[in-house]
């Protein structure tokens, strides 16, 4: 999971909108609610990612099918 926070800030025309850092890129949100459905978004997608390299590792050190490791693998998250 990324470490992304969510910090209140005042834009040029003096409005509260919402920014997350993620990798150096700035998103900027009008509401706590897209920021927050924001992180959720990007935690899962980097959960899945290191699912995914999770079982190719598995398959590749222990020689067992790629579809036994994805069912247990799947069990285990």
């Amino acid at each position: 999971m990324k470490n992304l926070q969510i910090k209140k800030v005042t834009n040029e025309h003096g409005v509260n909108v919402y920014h997350v850092e993620d990798e150096g890129c700035v998103q900027e949100f009008i509401t706590i609610k897209e920021a927050n459905e924001y992180v959720r978004y990007v935690n899962k997608v980097a959960q899945e990612q290191f699912t995914e390299k999770l079982k190719d590792h598995l398959a590749k050190k222990t020689g067992a099918s790629k579809k036994w490791i994805d069912s247990k693998v799947e069990f285990i998250f």
